[in-house]
């Protein structure tokens, strides 16, 4: 019987409990009206398009550069290099120290592949350099597509040495075209040095000898 006498009076105590706690947290409840909930949104949607923005922005800046990229590794500014060497040997004798492999070797003091005929291949110093021979002229010309290993992938240049009868007796002109101009002054050092002096002195082709 007192169970069912305090049942109203929990319940009525309840109700003013909520209407007091509504009263309270509703002091500085600011709810959505009409006016107010559209900029809110309109906010949301510029906050959420500003890093889609910035993202177009950013991958618009980046495309050029890719572009660059790529087309730098197309092309390669390249230069020629052109010089000549007076050997005092015939003209056959300095033909055949750049076709016979034997005589490669011994000028460039290590192993060296040699296959002298068009299309066939080449490689010395240790493998710093290779190629192919494009044209044999025997006692005449030489063409070679040449590259080192340094340079850009893929790159070749195309080497011409002709080879004339001179009173001391012969000369070698070579002209070097599509070399890298980043490499230009080290190549033609290159052929001075481990080419047209090290043939001289290995053969006795005009080095001054002690």
């Amino acid at each position: 019987m007192m169970q069912y006498l305090a049942i109203p009076k929990i319940r009525s105590q309840l109700g003013c409990y909520i209407r007091e706690l509504k009263e309270e947290f509703g002091k500085n409840l600011i709810l959505p009206t009409k006016s107010n909930a559209a900029p809110a949104s309109a906010s949301a949607g510029a906050t959420a398009a500003a890093p889609k923005a910035a993202s177009a922005a950013v991958s618009s800046e980046a495309s050029p550069a890719t572009k660059a990229d790529s087309s730098s590794s197309a092309s390669v500014a390249s230069s020629r290099v052109q010089e000549k060497c007076e050997f005092q040997a015939s003209v056959e004798d300095v033909y055949q120290v750049f076709v016979d492999p034997a005589r490669t070797q011994a000028f460039t003091r290590g192993p060296a592949v040699l296959e002298p005929v068009v299309g066939g291949k080449f490689k010395m110093l240790s493998d710093n350099i290779e190629g192919t021979f494009l044209e044999l002229v025997r006692n005449e010309k030489i063409v070679q597509k040449w590259r080192m290993n340094s340079w850009p992938s893929g790159h070749y240049s195309t080497v011409t040495l002709v080879f004339t009868s001179s009173p001391s007796g012969c000369l070698l002109k070579l002209t070097q075209d599509k070399v890298p101009t980043s490499a230009l002054e080290s190549t033609r050092q290159g052929w001075h040095r481990y080419y047209f002096e090290s043939i001289k002195m290995t053969f006795g082709f005009g080095a001054s000898l002690m």
